[in-house]
């Protein structure tokens, strides 16, 4: 629940205040993102601690309406009591906005506080949402619960001695890669017929055997018994070590993030953290991917990995269902993405940072062999040489369009951009 409140001075009545802000107010925040509970106007100090002490819950983020000056000790009272996100709304009226910059001012030492100027409408409401949007992300963030199933692959330094997610509230389960490979051995080659038919007729190139579809669909539906069991979210395995029983989980990837469950690979705890933040974003499917080539002159970069949802393509017709890279064996993907705008991020450290680029996918299906299988170029807004000495590992996340700055700033993340 989001709470919102009417602030202003004692020389303005409560009755100007609503009708001023009433319909500004119901016009900004369309569409609804999150529930707002509208409380009342607020002039002196003990009715607003009144109605703060009896809030049924503790607020997800408050909107403090600066409808005048005087009005600075009001918000600083909501913002202490609720110890959450702030969004401070303000005008061009009756010293509002001057008010609102030493609110600001205050408020930002101890928590995330973002100022919205209303005056150009469409900016506005664009930045309204921008912050509903991000609230509940963290929200949806702090409830999921990820499993980790196997270890961290050895070559992820970056994911050495991690047992959870930082501040975030994100649980972490561990679940050992046998307890995936007895459930594997359980699912029938019957249980898999339906879904091969569906995957011949929606693909436009299916260069596997049916045993090697029938084996990558008893990985699902085996990583599927385990995301009931233990009420997960998301999982990332450690996929490797399933090469020796002959298969990857390369489409049980594509399924389940198809099916908006954060699914990633080689138990990357980086990776699959931050594909669960841009999926809460976008509301949409993230791809996991490695950095496999930079041109500094074009300022490019190539992204290439064995999996994507299958939602993130342009089109099943032009896709590919091959062998794994690495080991060709089992069901890997080869598809184009859409040609659209995206941010390429990851976490770092703790989990108290993120290093992201924005850009635009100028090329995709290039079918290079020496690469994992589906593949794009990304034009660069950043130079790549820059955003290669700081971005904090290897894995990359590619979300379409660009929230996650909002999102670093209600959750203390550092956000950094190269150049």
């Amino acid at each position: 629940m989001v709470y919102q409140f009417i602030l202003h001075s004692p020389f303005e009545s409560k009755a100007s205040s609503e009708q001023k802000w009433g319909p500004v107010l119901k016009e900004l925040f369309v569409p609804k993102v999150l529930q707002i509970r509208e409380t009342d106007c607020f002039a002196e100090r003990e009715d607003l601690e009144k109605t703060l002490g009896s809030t049924p819950e503790k607020p997800l983020a408050i909107i403090l309406v600066v409808a005048s000056g005087g009005t600075e000790r009001l918000a600083q009272t909501a913002a202490k009591h609720t110890q959450c996100p702030v969004l401070l709304v303000c005008d061009d009226r009756k010293n509002s906005l001057a008010a609102a910059i030493e609110i600001h001012a205050a408020i930002k030492k101890h928590q995330p506080v973002r100022l919205l100027y209303v005056k150009d409408w469409g900016k506005a409401r664009v930045e309204a949402i921008s912050f509903l949007q991000a609230v509940k992300a963290l929200q949806q963030i702090n409830k999921a619960r990820i499993g980790l199933i196997g270890d961290p692959s050895p070559w992820l330094l970056s994911s050495d001695g991690l047992d959870g997610f930082g501040r975030f509230d994100t649980p972490l389960v561990k679940i050992p890669i046998a307890e995936l490979l007895e459930g594997y051995k359980t699912i029938k080659e019957a249980d898999t017929t339906k879904t091969i038919d569906e995957i011949r007729k929606a693909y436009g190139k299916v260069s596997v055997s049916e045993k090697s579809l029938a084996d990558s669909i008893k990985a699902y539906l085996a990583i599927k018994k385990i995301i009931k069991k233990y009420g997960l979210s998301g999982v990332s395995i450690k996929c490797f070590d399933l090469l020796e029983h002959g298969f990857t989980a390369c489409m049980a990837m594509s399924y389940l993030n198809d099916e908006k469950i954060t699914a990633g690979c080689e138990g990357d705890l980086h990776a699959v953290f931050s594909m669960l933040v841009g999926q809460h974003l976008s509301g949409g499917p993230v791809w996991m991917a490695n950095p496999s080539s930079i041109d500094q002159q074009e300022n490019t970069l190539i992204l290439a990995h064995c999996t994507i949802s299958s939602s993130m393509l342009e089109s099943l017709r032009q896709a590919t269902l091959t062998t794994h890279m690495e080991s060709g064996l089992s069901t890997a993907i080869s598809g184009p993405l859409k040609k659209k705008e995206v941010t390429v991020f990851r976490t770092g450290g703790k989990f108290e940072e993120i290093c992201a680029i924005k850009g635009r996918i100028i090329q995709t299906n290039m079918n290079d062999p020496q690469l994992c299988r589906t593949q794009v170029l990304i034009k660069s807004e950043s130079p790549v040489n820059e955003w290669l000495k700081q971005t904090p590992g290897n894995h990359q996340v590619l979300v379409y369009g660009d929230r996650l700055k909002s999102f670093c700033q209600f959750s203390g993340i550092k956000y950094t951009e190269p150049g």
